[in-house]
């Protein structure tokens, strides 16, 4: 007898931009590495640490200095809602911490904090071509 699974239904509004930059959200005294953003939200891999998070919380995104000007932190103070969370398969010896990925909403932004993620997307996409020419060249 064969399973057959139902195709996923994407349900984003927007396309998620991959990161090749090292960029971070900071959540309470936690923090995970972001592997994609979008106007609406992120995903972010994170040490599972058993913690929960709370139903809404804040995060920082912090980038290396030559994204940022002087500072590290970009953004900071936004408001969001956990969406989803799994488990990654561990690709070391069980010894390793394990590691989940978390799929994260903006809730209710400010033009401010909007604006300030699209700048911040828009620089990743430049980083994305520049690393995708120096790939080619």
């Amino acid at each position: 007898m064969s399973r057959t699974t139902k195709p996923l239904v994407e349900r984003r509004k927007y396309h998620r931009t991959p990161l090749t930059i090292s960029a971070f959200a900071v959540i309470a005294a936690s923090s995970g590495l972001i592997t994609e953003i979008s106007p609406d939200g992120m995903t972010v891999h994170s040490i599972d640490r058993k913690a929960r998070l709370e139903s809404q919380q804040v995060l920082d995104i912090v980038v290396d200095a030559p994204f940022c000007d002087e500072t590290s932190f970009c953004l900071k103070d936004l408001p969001f809602s956990l969406v989803s969370t799994s488990s990654i398969p561990r690709s070391l010896p069980d010894s390793s911490p394990s590691v989940r990925r978390m799929g994260l909403q903006f809730d209710e932004l400010t033009d401010a904090q909007r604006t300030a993620i699209q700048c911040f997307i828009d620089t990743v996409e430049t980083a994305n071509l520049r690393t995708q020419a120096l790939a080619v060249g």
